[in-house]
């Protein structure tokens, strides 16, 4: 009986390594994008609807699209199929839904970001794993109803701040680099927009439950 391979590794700075090793890398994306939530902006371009493997492959193909250029010289021309240099394959949000990883390497990302608290919380990214490798599904039910819980926490918590107005806050000192002013972007201009489409994505939760 073959045995399930640690999932999480933790290393320096702080990192959090969540193994992906023997999975088809567009499944573990779209088991990530199903599991994010999301909060803030991110509900002006969220939908809930879950990705499928298809689409998340169709992602990926836009970093490894092979390009024909056309060469001339003289009177004559020939063709050249170029792949880009794809160093990294980073995804920051999507959907309107954080991200925050790394897929480049087959074998591991980091999950410390995308397991962020302001994010999606502590362990999402390995749930969302765990859960492909056990049921070989991109949208088990554990991610559905872990996503459907966050969305619904944080459009609780974008609604109450739609009357926050921006402000300064406490300055932060950086040694050797010198003082920083930081300021609480607050969501008091664009409340006009945002707050129907927080109504708009509970009403598609709801109605999907």
């Amino acid at each position: 009986m073959a045995t399930m391979p640690k999932i999480v590794r933790r290393c320096s700075l702080d990192k959090r390594m969540v193994s992906i090793k023997g999975l088809d890398k567009a499944e573990v994306l779209a088991a990530l994008y199903n599991r994010a939530i999301t909060g803030g902006m991110g509900f002006m371009q969220y939908n809930p609807t879950p990705m499928t493997v298809e689409q998340a492959r169709e992602i990926f193909r836009y970093y490894f699209e092979r390009v024909t250029v056309t060469k001339k010289f003289l009177f004559w021309k020939w063709e050249i199929e170029k792949r880009p240099a794809v160093k990294y394959i980073y995804f920051n949000y999507l959907g309107g839904r954080p991200m925050k990883v790394d897929l480049t390497s087959d074998e591991e990302f980091d999950a410390s970001r995308y397991d962020d608290p302001d994010y999606n919380g502590e362990g999402a990214a390995e749930d969302a794993i765990k859960s492909l490798r056990e049921t070989g599904d991109v949208n088990p039910s554990t991610t559905r109803v872990a996503h459907l819980i966050g969305v619904l926490d944080a459009a609780k918590m974008t609604r109450s701040r739609l009357g926050e107005k921006s402000k300064r806050e406490q300055d932060v000192e950086i040694p050797g680099v010198g003082t920083f002013n930081t300021f609480r972007l607050g969501l008091d201009d664009m409340a006009g927009v945002l707050g129907p489409k927080i109504d708009e994505a509970e009403r598609r939760l709801h109605s999907d439950e």
